[in-house]
């Protein structure tokens, strides 16, 4: 098998202008994505450095280095104001300097905080949050001043992790239960650390120094950090939204193209998506090859964190295997059609396989990477189209990691 040979289109992560994010084949332009987002966002450039990324531009991510990624990112708000002040801060039993701008902005400050005293607390509060309710909260940590950090509320429950390794290393009253998630940015000494929990109390919360054994603070520990974030009814951190005087909105990206009948397979063919997935607990169909219609499609679907893949005839679904995955994992999936002869292949396994006959009731024309707004993979590596239906040791090849 030649892949750039047999595929009917492929895009990979590269060209972009305003609208288009370019595949790289076919190469006449009538495979090019069509790309919509009604607002700026932000993304990790090639050096390390997170930059705004104007309203209708695709956004090629290098968080955590390597290739670039498209990012298909769901709406979501940045609650928490002032997100790039140095002033805005809680500060108890603690100094707080101005470290300036860190190497990987190009405005705002972080600050660096030093405990005076026993049971000092200082950084961003984060906001009144409801008991019962799911919240992620990130911020930006340069680790070469302190590692140690986590999230109190308002009743003195609290949790300390080592923002290195992302363990808990401290916890103090009540429930609250927290997971927390570490990424490197660029080639510097700051990491975006993100905390997810579900409120076990109604109040304020906050960020806090932290001990690696857990008990009070003591003079001179210390962190630096800034450019913090809160997004409600999340499971997940998205990119950075900056904020001023009110929570901020980044509305979602939206990417597919229409009239591509010509370039897939409308008796056979294989569907190939390499991605990250980062969706939990949302249940929609979001990646589709459709003939205008859910009724008759090829569609990924995500339902309580797990991937559904089905063939939909003329209104009767045919099941193609359902996988739970992990946040933040990469997958490659071959998802290959053809009338009593079907199968899907996940990193190199194959995941399930259908010998029942179809026919689609009306030509397949559309291919979506986000489907009526809603997003899969979030961070798409490639995504490609075969005509034909390959063997199953081709689309074992295809999708091992």
């Amino acid at each position: 098998m030649s892949t750039y040979d047999d595929a009917s289109l492929i895009y990979y992560p590269s060209g972009y202008k305003a609208g288009t994010a370019y595949s790289l084949k076919p190469t006449d332009g009538s495979g090019d994505l069509t790309f919509t987002r009604a607002s700026t966002a932000t993304r990790v450039n090639e050096s390390g450095l997170i930059e705004s990324v104007a309203t209708g531009v695709p956004r090629i991510d290098f968080t955590g280095g390597g290739c670039g990624k498209l990012l298909l990112e769901p709406q979501r708000t940045n609650v928490i104001t002032q997100s790039q002040s140095f002033a805005d801060y809680y500060v108890n039993r603690a100094n707080k300097v101005d470290l300036g701008t860190p190497s990987i902005f190009t405005s705002g400050s972080i600050a660096r905080f030093t405990a005076t005293t026993a049971d000092a607390r200082f950084g961003k509060i984060i906001g009144s949050v409801t008991s019962g309710s799911t919240y992620t909260v990130s911020g930006f940590f340069d680790l070469s001043e302190g590692i140690y950090a986590g999230i109190s509320d308002s009743s003195a429950n609290y949790r300390i992790f080592n923002l290195l390794t992302a363990s808990v290393v401290g916890s103090g009253g009540g429930t609250l239960t927290i997971s927390c998630k570490s990424t490197q940015v660029g080639s510097s000494n700051y990491y975006r650390v993100s905390f997810t929990f579900t409120a076990t109390t109604t109040g304020n919360h906050f960020f806090i120094i932290g001990k690696s054994d857990g008990t009070n603070n003591t003079t001179n520990e210390k962190v630096a950090a800034g450019y913090f974030q809160r997004e409600d009814s999340a499971s997940y951190a998205t990119s950075y939204i900056p904020t001023t005087t009110t929570a901020v909105t980044r509305v979602s990206d939206i990417a597919g193209k229409s009239g591509i009948s010509s370039l897939i397979g409308q008796t056979e063919g294989v569907v190939f998506y390499d991605f990250i997935w980062q969706t939990t607990g949302q249940a929609n169909q979001s990646s589709s090859v459709n003939s205008g219609s859910y009724y008759n499609s090829i569609s990924f679907g995500h339902y309580g964190g797990a991937l559904r893949l089905e063939i939909y005839y003329n209104g009767t679904p045919i099941s193609l295997g359902s996988q739970v995955l992990i946040t933040g994992q990469r997958y490659k999936i071959a998802f290959a059609y053809k009338s009593g002869d079907s199968a899907t292949y996940v990193n190199g396994v194959q995941l399930s396989t259908s010998s029942t006959s179809f026919a689609f009731a009306s030509a397949l024309n559309n291919l979506f990477l986000t489907y009526n707004g809603e997003n899969f993979g979030d961070k798409v590596n490639t995504y490609m189209l075969f005509k034909t239906r390959l063997s199953n040791a081709e689309l074992a090849t295809l999708t091992t990691i």
